[in-house]
C-alpha cells in the first residue's frame, strides 16, 4: 500500500487529456514509481479509474505494468504503478530514424504483448485499446500492457461486447463494422502494433475515419502481411507471427497462448 506522505514526488512525465503522470521515490522502500494523477470530477474518468483499478488489481503478471496501490488527494486519485524507464512504444512506432531495428527487439515487444493478453484473457477481460502507447518499455528488454481504463471484463454469461470504444487504426474489422467482438479483437491489434513497428510508419494514415478503415480491412487479402512489410528485412517466422495476428475474421486469429507457442517466440522467458 502506498501513500503520498511516502513519496518522493519529481517531474512529470506524461500527460493526458484529464491526467498526467508524475516520477516518485517510495521512501520506505527506496523503489521508484510512476504516479498516475486523475481528476475525480469527471465522472466518464472516474469509472474509467475504476476499471483501470480493478483491472490492474486481479492482473498480476509480469507482463502486465505492476500496481502498487491507489490513494485520494485534493479532488484526485493517484495511482502508484510500476516505473518503466525505457516509455512507452509510441516513441518508436511510426519514427524511422528511432527504429529498433532488431528482430530480437520485436520479438521481446511481441512476446510482452501475447502474455499480456493472454494472462488478461484468462481473467475474460479484453483491453481494448492495444496500441503503441499503451505498451511501455524497460531498459531491462521488459515490456508490460499498460493502461485499462476501457477494458471490458466479460461476465460469465458474456461472450462478447459491443461498445465502440479504443483507438480507430487499430480497431479489427468486426469492431468497426460495429458487430459483437471479443479477445481476438485485442489480437488484431497487437498485429498492427508489430507492422507498424516493423515498417517504421503507420499502417494507415492518421487521417482515415472508421469508414476508410473499415472498407480497407474489408478488402484484406492473405497477402495483406507481406504487401506491407515488401522491402523490409524480418524473418519469415515474424511475418507468419503478423499473419496470424492480422486475419479479417476473428475466428481465424491465432490466440495469444498459440502465438507464445510459436516458432518466432519460441525459446524466449
Amino acid at each position: 500500500s502506498v501513500s503520498y506522505r511516502d513519496l518522493d514526488v519529481g517531474e512529470v512525465i506524461g500527460r493526458g487529456a484529464s491526467s498526467f503522470v508524475q516520477r516518485a521515490v517510495h521512501r520506505p522502500s527506496n523503489t521508484v514509481v510512476a504516479l498516475k494523477v486523475i481528476n475525480m470530477f469527471d465522472k466518464a474518468k472516474r469509472d474509467q479509474l475504476l476499471r483501470e483499478i480493478r483491472t490492474l488489481y486481479d492482473a498480476q503478471c509480469p507482463a502486465v505494468i505492476g500496481f502498487y496501490g491507489a490513494f485520494y488527494r485534493e479532488g484526485s486519485i493517484s495511482i502508484a504503478l510500476e516505473y518503466m524507464d525505457g516509455g512507452a512504444l509510441d516513441q518508436f512506432a511510426g519514427a524511422p530514424e528511432l527504429a529498433l531495428g532488431c528482430d530480437d527487439a520485436f520479438r521481446l515487444i511481441a512476446s510482452g504483448a501475447a502474455r499480456g493478453l493472454a494472462h488478461l484473457h484468462g481473467l475474460r477481460v479484453i483491453h481494448r485499446d492495444v496500441k503503441p502507447g499503451n505498451i511501455l518499455l524497460s531498459s531491462r528488454g521488459e515490456a508490460r500492457l499498460s493502461d485499462f481504463g476501457i477494458s471490458k471484463a466479460l461476465t460469465d454469461e458474456e461472450e462478447s461486447a459491443k461498445t465502440m470504444v479504443g483507438t480507430f487504426r487499430y480497431m479489427a474489422p468486426e469492431r468497426l463494422r460495429g458487430d459483437a467482438y471479443s479477445f481476438e479483437s485485442d489480437v488484431w491489434a497487437a498485429g498492427m502494433v508489430l507492422l507498424e513497428l516493423l515498417r517504421g510508419d503507420a499502417v494507415f494514415p492518421p487521417s482515415c475515419t472508421p469508414l476508410d478503415l473499415n472498407g480497407a480491412c474489408e478488402r484484406l487479402a492473405r497477402d495483406f502481411v507481406a504487401e506491407k512489410l515488401d522491402g523490409i528485412n524480418v524473418s519469415t517466422d515474424c511475418v507468419d507471427f503478423a499473419e496470424a495476428c492480422l486475419r479479417r475474421r476473428a475466428e481465424d486469429r491465432a490466440l495469444p497462448d498459440l502465438l507464445l507457442a510459436g516458432p518466432w517466440l519460441a525459446g524466449l522467458d
